[in-house]
């Protein structure tokens, strides 16, 4: 460093001109040059590095080598190591955006990712997508010292984060077990979405050449990550779209939904995915579909569940309103999913689902054809947190 000024802040040449304690270190040096100043990083007491630089235990026995040294280096001094081979952190309540991501959404979704450019994606995913913001954000890299299980429970303990997203390429040697137990303690406070990497034989070889993560059957880790309560997604473009769902609604009973909406293509494609899924679409009772169709033009085929509104919707908004109310105090209902959209809504529907939402505790999730587009109609919904999808 030369020193000198910018924008009216002095930079300082070496660690030595810093006065007063200091709350983190960011290491941006290539790998080789890392440890001395890991080193004078300890000798300081500075709590936590944050090391950028790949080239450590993913390049083989010499970088695991090097990252040895580092974290014992780390250590005496009583420094813990977020990385190596990571694009930093970013914490919104501490004003904190170390990371080469901005802007970053601000909301409740705490981000833990093994690929830093993951959460670059995810972030300008989410500047398009109302509704979603981040709490905090670490790329945890090569995890060679604080691995997921610790920023885990972290999260777990933050107020300001209601759900947890992990992009996870697999387990860290001898940290596996460790990660599981923090996904069950945090998963009973929250929810805990797991976006994982390395479930085919190439995608693990990926991932040790990434991150150095080894990664298990990926039916066993599978079966591990849900027995610990983890919510399992298989896609990126998956993850800010779950998000949504669990930072706006409250959490479903059971698995029972209710399918309600306009189109027969619609309806079965919704309940293919919905089975699919795991969900229950149990047929309604004789008495209520009975009910339901006295508010359907004559000729509505579907009325069991689903409920295919036959265009009706296109012309009485108030329709959903009949429909959805004897169906949200049907005990086979746990959840309601709309479908079908046609950016057809105002103030006093949007009012009317948002209510319901909370009387009965039950989430509202809204398919509509055209929510990937600003349209006036979708403005009531999104001011109540009404998540709103395309597909």
């Amino acid at each position: 460093p030369k020193g000198g000024e910018l924008l009216g802040r002095r930079f300082l040449k070496s660690l030595e001109e810093a006065g007063g304690p200091i709350d983190v270190a960011l290491i941006v040096r290539p790998a080789p040059e890392v440890l001395p100043e890991i080193r004078e990083v300890a000798r300081r007491r500075i709590p936590f590095a944050i090391v950028y630089a790949a080239g450590f235990s993913e390049h083989g026995e010499e970088g695991r080598r090097l990252e040895r040294q580092m974290v014992e280096a780390a250590a005496l001094g009583g420094t813990r190591i977020v990385g190596p081979n990571c694009m930093n952190i970013f914490s919104a309540p501490a004003r904190l955006n170390l990371s080469a991501i901005v802007p970053f959404p601000e909301g409740g979704l705490g981000f833990l990712s093994a690929s830093g450019n993951l959460g670059f994606a995810l972030a300008r995913e989410a500047t398009r997508r109302p509704g979603i913001g981040f709490s905090r954000f670490v790329s945890a890299g090569n995890q060679a010292d604080l691995a997921l299980d610790d920023y885990l429970d972290y999260l777990r303990a933050d107020p300001q984060t209601r759900v947890v997203l992990v992009f996870a390429e697999g387990f860290v040697r001898g940290r596996g077990r460790a990660f599981l137990e923090a996904v069950e303690r945090t998963a009973v406070q929250k929810p805990v979405l797991v976006l994982r990497g390395g479930r085919t034989r190439a995608g693990r070889r990926s991932a040790l050449s990434h991150t150095g993560a080894l990664a298990g059957g990926s039916v066993a880790t599978a079966q591990a990550l849900e027995q610990a309560g983890a919510v399992l997604l298989d896609r990126a473009d998956e993850a800010l779209a779950a998000a949504l769902a669990f930072l706006t609604s409250p959490l479903p009973a059971g698995p029972g939904v209710a399918l309600v909406g306009e189109g027969g293509g619609h309806a079965t494609l919704t309940s293919d995915a919905a089975s699919e899924a795991g969900l229950r679409i149990d047929p309604f009772p004789d008495d209520l579909a009975a009910r339901l169709r006295g508010h359907l033009p004559p000729f509505a085929a579907i009325v069991h569940n689903p409920v295919e509104l036959a265009g009706r919707s296109e012309y009485d908004l108030r329709v959903y309103e009949r429909i959805l109310d004897p169906v949200l105090d049907w005990a086979g209902c746990d959840q309601v999913i709309l479908f079908g959209g046609y950016a057809l809504y105002d103030e006093p529907l949007a009012a009317f689902l948002d209510r319901r939402r909370q009387e009965t505790r039950k989430p509202i999730l809204i398919h509509d054809l055209y929510a990937d587009e600003e349209r006036e109609a979708f403005a009531a919904l999104r001011r109540r947190g009404l998540p709103l999808y395309a597909s």
